[in-house]
């Protein structure tokens, strides 16, 4: 479990590390592990690098087309249209849940809130 914990520090703060350079991290900072180590609890825990895949830029040929659902909406007044992310974010030792509103007319993001688990 320790060393589950490791690895995703490590991937929060080196998210492009693969898990060659992520065991050698490791091993450099006392903890023994190896390669194949490191990937099968990378796996576990579906964490994997920052990279572009083969052909990312074509959608496949099954891939349905959504419509945009605001394209027939009148933006009758201030404050219609609103859209939202949330985000998993870690705060030293503790994961937080981060909500985003933006409004789309304005083209800017406020932050509403911050979730902090009851184990705080």
């Amino acid at each position: 479990m320790a060393l589950k914990q490791r690895i995703d520090e490590t991937y929060t703060r080196y998210p492009f590390y693969g898990s060659r350079r992520r065991a050698v991290h490791l091993r450099r900072e006392g903890v023994l592990v190896n390669r194949k180590a490191v990937q099968r609890h990378r796996r576990a825990m579906g964490i994997a690098g920052i990279a572009p895949g083969p052909s990312t830029r074509a959608p496949g040929p099954d891939h349905p087309v959504y419509p945009y659902l605001l394209r027939p909406t009148t933006r009758a007044y201030r404050n219609h249209v609103w859209g939202s992310a949330i985000t998993y974010i870690r705060l030293g030792m503790v994961q937080s849940d981060l909500t985003v509103l933006n409004r789309p007319s304005v083209q800017n993001r406020s932050c509403v809130g911050v979730k902090q688990p009851l184990s705080l």
